[in-house]
């Protein structure tokens, strides 16, 4: 897993990498160090992946909640976990679809609170679902999954890049995808909770700009499980 720290107090940042250190799932050389937003945001630009980064929100130039949008335009798969002295700006970081917004001086249980959750999501999102095709079984990353479809006897898999269609049951998929965030917002359709942006009473939004239909049926359903999904992880 790799973690970025981005604050430009040094002090704070060294405090917080310490904290992140102290879990026994962590690894030193996976804790980045950057002083500077404009330095992150470079770093992004030129090919270098995140799964989460901290940021603070007072810095000088570019500050945490513009940073935090910056991120956003180039990826929705890194999970950002505000650190700072400004309860203030809580409500602007959802704006950033923030995991959390912990607030200084840090707690180290608050923090390994936020820690344990932020592995969880990052083990389910690293899982892989195999599924048998004409060449042999291949392994499907589900953090690249953002829905499945099911038109003629058929499953189509459609992931960040490509699209992949083989025979079979939705019901078979839904009993392997729903341990992993996934819900069935249609007769037709599974969908990975986390890339919807947005939903109304007729459609799931996702971040790939693409549209998903909810049936009116399985709506309640999947605005309950919608709203338990972000308790559980923001």
């Amino acid at each position: 897993m790799r973690i970025a720290i981005c604050d430009d107090c040094k002090t704070d940042a060294l405090t917080l990498r310490e904290l992140i250190l102290s879990h026994p799932q962590i690894k030193e050389e996976e804790v980045r160090l950057f002083y500077t937003g404009e330095k992150i945001i470079s770093n992004l630009k030129n090919g270098e992946v995140f799964d989460i980064i901290f940021l603070d929100v007072d810095m000088p130039g570019i500050n945490g909640i513009e940073l935090g949008m910056k991120i956003r335009e180039i990826t929705h798969d890194t999970n950002i976990v505000f650190a700072t002295n400004y309860p203030e700006y809580a409500i602007d970081a959802y704006d950033c679809e923030a995991f959390h917004y912990l607030l200084k001086p840090l707690v180290p249980v608050k923090v390994k609170k936020v820690l344990d959750s932020l592995i969880k999501a990052y083990q389910k999102s690293h899982a892989e679902y195999p599924i048998k095709t004409k060449s042999g079984y291949i392994k499907i990353p589900l953090g690249e999954l953002y829905y499945v479809e099911y038109c003629r006897k058929h499953l189509i898999f459609h992931l960040k890049d490509k699209i992949i269609e083989v025979p079979g049951k939705l019901s078979d998929a839904y009993e392997f995808l729903i341990g992993y965030d996934f819900c069935q917002v249609h007769q037709g359709y599974i969908v990975s909770l986390r890339k919807i942006v947005n939903m109304d009473k007729l459609n799931v939004y996702l971040d790939n700009d693409e549209i998903v239909p909810i049936s009116q049926r399985k709506k309640p359903e999947v605005f309950a499980r919608y709203a338990e999904f972000l308790g559980e992880n923001y």
